[in-house]
């Protein structure tokens, strides 16, 4: 059987531009590689037969026992999803962070990251000696009791968010967090580093994002992970917003 060089590996593909994004700016051929199962996974793993490849849910740890060197980077995030085979030493990457920078030179956005620790909740970017502290985002990652509603709301690092009360708000059912498991499913992310630019990978455009209004009150910047915790982007709000909107994200402007 011929050798598979470059692809994508997951349990559900069917969304994946990935193919189509790779083959238009490469030469090779990059294959959507399927493995329902965690022994489908782990067998394609311990076989080694690529080149190279991209790692998506639900097996960005799974993956890492198998890689013979982990970037630094990706072993604060606890999250793989870039593999190089190097005559058959397995080098693992989180390129989340690269993308990013990527993809705002491309839309033309100015920003400025910050480095630090991984960090997975607000208590803990407390410590952090961030530049601009007042413009730190949080985020909450919630749905409705029937699980058929998912709502992304942003709000300054120093808020709390009253559920019930955005409930009334914004004529919501029930609200509550959603699991780790739902996170990886539409924004691919895992806890600790929930960020609006997640809502780049909701292939669907089934999550809304709610952000609070007073990040376009001078200097009117906000300061979120680039689908990575161990940095911290900071940029113009209406820069995210308009970004997120040419995506096809439904974004709405709150008093939260």
């Amino acid at each position: 059987m011929e050798q598979t060089r470059y692809g994508l590996i997951g349990s559900k593909l069917g969304h994946s531009y990935s193919k189509i994004i790779h083959e238009q700016i490469a030469d090779y051929t990059y294959e959507l590689m399927p493995l329902p199962t965690e022994a489908e996974a782990r067998a394609f793993m311990e076989q080694r037969e690529f080149a190279a490849i991209n790692v998506t849910i639900p097996y960005k740890q799974l993956v890492i026992p198998y890689c013979d060197v982990v970037d630094p980077k990706a072993a604060a995030i606890g999250a793989v999803n870039t593999i190089v085979n190097r005559d058959g030493k397995l080098y693992g990457y989180n390129t989340d962070y690269a993308g990013f920078a990527y993809l705002a030179r491309a839309h033309g956005v100015d920003f400025e990251i910050t480095e630090h620790k991984a960090v997975f909740n607000m208590e803990e970017c407390a410590d952090l000696e961030l530049p601009y502290p007042e413009s730190d985002a949080k985020n909450l990652f919630v749905r409705d009791d029937k699980q058929r509603s998912y709502y992304l709301i942003t709000v300054r690092g120093d808020k709390r968010v009253d559920l019930k009360a955005f409930r009334r708000a914004h004529g919501t059912r029930s609200l509550s967090f959603a699991s780790p498991e739902e996170l990886q499913q539409y924004l691919h992310l895992t806890p600790g580093s929930v960020t609006p630019l997640g809502l780049l990978q909701d292939e669907t455009r089934s999550v809304q994002f709610f952000l609070d209004e007073e990040f376009l009150l001078p200097p009117g910047r906000i300061g979120v992970h680039p689908n990575d915790n161990t940095a911290t982007v900071w940029m113009r709000t209406d820069d995210l917003l308009r970004i997120l909107r040419e995506h096809g994200t439904s974004v709405e402007l709150a008093q939260l």
